[in-house]
């Protein structure tokens, strides 16, 4: 075999391995690796022919004059300052890397990704429906704080009588609840029952009747670590109540759930005076209830005691009658244990 250029017509030896002696310009073929050795240099020096695998190590491959091809993910490496980046020219046409992510993955536009802790600027549109946006608690009980909410908007669905907080976000978060346990329940203004920082704030400084089927906007305030109430057709309205025919020394039934309430009333047989604690014993009432008494008919008329004692009526009368037409409001103070009562809305 002869080599032509700077080792031209160097005779090439044929040996199964590599010589000890190597002087300047030997030539021999490796029958054993089937490589093409010389020294060069001093330096043993590998020809690589076309079908045959080199490992190269410190060389510059001229990208333009070359073609990488079938490089297998598994062979690419880098150094750790240039991990996670990716390349691309600048302005100027030159090639630069640019950091990318350090976890995760690279998302196509069709891909379905969740995204946490982004910031989003103003110019960004959101498009189509809120996927997975709607979610059911099945909390029930009094007094109750449902968890923190992953969705826009809860369905409250267990027999949930009143709702003293909800678990606290670490960011403003915007919650819709929905009021679909079938009956009417309260929301708890600023309740002891409730962490302070899950606590709801209802914007009227008492509870919030949340009617059923209603709904309503919270937000959590992080400044003071508390849900409050923006907005909604929960609360603040009267409830009608069914109407009760009372005997003499007979007791008129409220409903203690709700915070303001229309119950029609007549006496029984005529003019009916109540018992002298009209509404029972209200010992387990822990927020104020107001009562609007009405009584549509002139015959069956009802008449309520002032009795100052414990759950008793008090005001500026002996006896006050509900007449036809002519209104009564009682509110009941649970700090006082008394009823006060006045004729008119």
């Amino acid at each position: 075999m002869k080599v032509y250029g700077q080792l031209e017509s160097a005779q090439a030896e044929n040996l199964t391995d590599d010589p000890t002696n190597l002087p300047e310009g030997r030539l021999w073929l490796n029958q054993t690796t089937k490589f093409l050795k010389t020294v060069i240099n001093g330096v043993k020096q590998v020809f690589v022919f076309e079908d045959q695998v080199q490992t190269l190590t410190n060389k510059s491959i001229d990208g333009d004059d070359n073609t990488l091809t079938d490089i297998s993910l598994p062979s690419l490496k880098t150094d750790l300052p240039n991990a996670n980046k990716v390349l691309r020219r600048d302005a100027a046409g030159i090639v630069v890397s640019d950091k990318i992510a350090p976890s995760g993955d690279f998302v196509g536009t069709s891909d379905t990704q969740t995204l946490s802790h982004k910031t989003f600027s103003d110019a960004t549109a959101f498009q189509g429906a809120l996927v997975g946006a709607f979610a059911d608690s099945t909390t029930a009980g009094a007094n109750q704080t449902i968890t923190l909410p992953t969705t826009l908007v809860v369905n409250l669905t267990g027999a949930l009588t009143s709702l003293s907080g909800i678990a606290a976000a670490n960011r403003t978060q915007p919650l819709i609840l929905t009021n679909q346990t079938g009956a009417d329940s309260i929301v708890k203004n600023l309740s002891g029952a409730a962490l302070a920082a899950d606590q709801i704030i209802t914007g009227t400084d008492a509870d919030l009747a949340f009617k059923a089927g209603a709904s309503l906007w919270l937000i959590y305030d992080t400044k003071v670590s508390k849900w409050r109430i923006v907005g909604g057709t929960g609360g603040g309205q009267l409830s009608q109540e069914t109407e009760q025919t009372i005997a003499n020394a007979g007791t008129i039934t409220v409903a203690l759930s709700k915070p303001r309430q229309v119950i029609p009333v007549l006496g029984s047989g005529g003019a009916a005076t109540v018992a002298a604690l009209p509404f029972g014993s209200l010992a387990g009432v822990t927020d104020p209830i107001e009562i609007l008494l009405v009584n549509t008919t002139a015959e069956n008329t009802l008449v309520l005691m002032k009795n100052d004692a414990d759950y008793g009526c008090v005001g500026n009368f002996d006896t006050i009658e509900i007449q036809k037409d002519f209104p009564v409001k009682c509110v009941y103070v649970p700090s006082k244990k008394r009823i006060f009562v006045s004729r008119g809305i």
